[in-house]
């Protein structure tokens, strides 16, 4: 059976005005790492946070696979990111880039918030004008740094945080005839990748995250949620 996509999308962050359904969601700009032989891949803190509804019936094991579906997706995603930036970029180090040998970040940060329709409806309502419960909601960190100036930070970056719908995973894993951890699976790694930035605005984009995502799953042993 054919999935419906996740209805995440990038979102502003919470100190700041929300975007409404007549302006497209502005997505933080994205930390992406210089792709480098020598470099240790960065390390993604997942904390997962237990707000709204009954998960330890719904899904006992839902912390650790928030967390794996989470690092997953932070590792696959900034490894496409950083593929394509590379492939645009011109032969040697530019001005002002850090060296490949530099020393990276102590790593990345996250949540994922383990909600219901309640909670999830009342953000989707207060920060993007839809007074109805959705699925998954992203909200990415204000201020990220750009690529190629981590040698002094010392600090996690935080990415932002997703939210999900244990009500709706539920719902919506019984309508498309799979199990609750694998379409968990699914809207943590989508809610994550919106996190970097991806987007399904435009036909090209949608097909490009789908990808992206296929994979993913396939390494958590997830089966393909977009396959008819």
């Amino acid at each position: 059976m054919t999935a419906t996509r996740p209805r995440a999308r990038p979102a502003a962050p919470r100190p700041q005005q929300a975007q409404g359904a007549a302006s497209p969601p502005v997505a933080a700009p994205v930390a992406t790492p210089v792709a480098t032989k020598t470099a240790a891949p960065l390390a993604a803190k997942v904390a997962v946070l237990r707000q709204a509804g009954d998960w330890r019936r719904l899904l006992p094991g839902a912390v650790g696979l928030a967390r794996r579906a989470a690092r997953a997706a932070v590792t696959a995603g900034l490894a496409e990111l950083a593929a394509k930036r590379s492939a645009a970029r011109p032969v040697g180090p530019a001005a002002g880039e850090a060296r490949p040998d530099s020393a990276g970040p102590a790593g990345l940060e996250m949540s994922v918030v383990l909600g219901d329709d309640g909670l999830l409806q009342s953000l989707n309502r207060q920060w993007r004008g839809h007074d109805r419960p959705t699925n998954v909601l992203a909200f990415a960190a204000a201020a990220m740094p750009s690529a190629g100036h981590h040698a002094a930070a010392e600090h996690r970056q935080a990415l932002g945080e997703v939210i999900v719908s244990g009500e709706a995973i539920e719902r919506e894993a019984r309508t498309q005839g799979k199990s609750p951890a694998d379409h968990f699976t699914h809207l943590v790694v989508h809610g994550t990748l919106h996190l970097l930035d991806y987007d399904h605005e435009r036909p090209s984009d949608a097909c490009r995250m789908e990808s992206l995502e296929r994979r993913i799953l396939a390494t958590l042993d997830v089966t393909d949620p977009y396959d008819a």
